[in-house]
This record gives C-alpha cells, structure tokens and sequence, in this order.
C-alpha cells in the first residue's frame, strides 16, 4: 500500500495588472529647405497614404516645428523610419529630420 499525501497550503494569489507597451511615433521636423513634394513622396511611400492624405500632412509639418506621422509599436515605427530613410537616399535629400520618439498622448507635438 502507498500513501500519498497532499499538501493543503493554500498558494496566496497575487493580482497582477497588465500594462499596455508603451507607443512611439515617427515624428517629422520642419525645415526651409526639403521641397513639399519630397516630403509627400516619403509619405506616400514609406506611410502608405494617399496623394492627398500626403499633402496634408505635408502642410501640417510645414506649420509648425514638427508632427506626428504615425503611431504604433516601437518595432513598427523603427521599420517605418527605415522606409524613410531608404527614400531619402534614393531622393537625395538629407536635409529632412526624422525620428522615432516615445509616444505621449497628453503632448501636443
């Protein structure tokens, strides 16, 4: 005959609380020196947006310092900011500053 026996400890449970990843976002900076329809092509590019999409966009960088592109894992952004900087080399344009930053919902960038 085998006795088995069972420990009756009860395990105390922790409660964990899963945090989202954090954002990041390419980020466009303004300058006087990159022709708009460079900036469009690089959107419609490396961001797939439309002709139009695209240069909306472009006068929103154009108005201010520098705007947000796209949002989304810090993977993806770092993928995307590749694409751009493909295109600028095959643009010859290296003037335009671009880069992934950590996204901030409350920050109007």
């Amino acid at each position: 005959m085998i006795l088995i026996t069972m420990s009756t400890q009860t395990a105390e449970r922790k409660q964990y609380k899963l945090q989202r990843p954090p954002k990041y976002c390419n980020v466009f900076y303004n300058n006087d020196v990159t022709p708009v329809d460079i900036v469009v092509a690089i959107l419609m590019k490396a961001f797939s947006l439309s002709e139009g999409d695209a240069e909306q966009k472009a006068m929103e960088i154009d108005a201010g310092d520098k705007d947000i592109i796209y949002i989304n894992s810090k993977e993806v952004c770092e993928l995307k900011e590749e694409v751009v900087q493909q295109c600028m080399k095959v643009l010859k344009e290296s003037n335009l500053k671009t880069t992934v930053e950590l996204y901030e919902e409350e920050s109007d960038v």
